[in-house]
């Protein structure tokens, strides 16, 4: 992956496989901002916004996990940042 040549240039293929490819762990939030240049939570919009029109070429099985992996990742982000809104 192309690092800060990627930044905002990322192709949907880049994006795709970057997720998949982390799916496994925790949220790489840090290798998604220096890769990418965004942070984890618009990296998973992009992505699940590439699933959901088509824009993504993946099986089925595979597709729906993406899909739920990124509305997880999402949901959890979300959290984490009321969390860190009540704490301050």
């Amino acid at each position: 992956m192309r690092a800060s040549a990627s930044f905002g240039a990322a192709t949907p293929t880049e994006l795709v496989r970057f997720a998949l490819a982390w799916a496994p762990f925790e949220d790489p939030a840090d290798e998604i901002f220096v890769t990418f240049g965004i942070s984890s939570s618009v990296f998973y919009e992009r992505v699940l916004a590439l699933l959901t029109t088509g824009h993504a070429r993946l099986d089925v099985a595979e597709s729906v996990a993406l899909v739920e992996h990124c509305r997880d990742r999402l949901r959890l982000n979300a959290l984490r940042a009321s969390q860190s809104r009540s704490v301050a």
